[in-house]
């Protein structure tokens, strides 16, 4: 009884490690053979060239506005609307997330607050919506995204059980 959960458990981790793409990183971090591990890196690079270029492109355009004192919180915007477009930001966090032991602590620790920045302002803006008087309207918003959310739990757990 208590293998089979367990076997059941393991399955289940790996499937979802597996349908995040967490494996791709892990294949480049275990220690193959020098050919193997190069090859990884290469086509690794060759999958991911759009990001790599976003990425060094964010930093050069973060090190020209400090060298050059340009406008900084429009420095901020730019890299923040490509970091957000590109997904650049949950790749870094992957790879961070893989660190044995303090990744997951780093990411929890970068994620957290702003999940609670975006909860209160949600929550701000709903006050000041009460007060002007769109209560329908923030309930059916309400209800909606609380539909939602249930949809994506369901989606979830049916993709698990098919």
């Amino acid at each position: 009884m208590i293998k089979k959960l367990i076997i059941s458990i393991s399955n289940s981790v790996y499937e979802t490690l597996r349908f995040f793409g967490v494996f791709k990183y892990i294949n480049v971090m275990i220690d193959f053979s020098k050919v193997n591990k190069r090859k990884l890196l290469i086509d690794y690079f060759k999958d991911h060239k759009l990001m790599i270029l976003i990425f060094f492109s964010s930093l050069l355009l973060i090190y020209i506005s400090f060298r050059f004192g340009i406008n900084k919180p429009v420095t901020a915007i730019i890299v923040i609307f490509f970091g957000i477009v590109s997904q650049l930001f949950s790749e870094i966090l992957a790879i961070i997330a893989l660190i044995p032991v303090a990744g997951p602590v780093i990411v929890k620790v970068i994620s957290i607050p702003v999940i609670i920045l975006l909860n209160g302002i949600g929550y701000i803006v709903t006050f000041f919506a009460f007060k002007k008087g769109y209560k329908m309207e923030v309930e059916k918003s309400k209800l909606f995204t609380t539909a939602l959310l249930i949809g994506v739990m369901f989606g979830y757990l049916l993709g698990k059980l098919i």
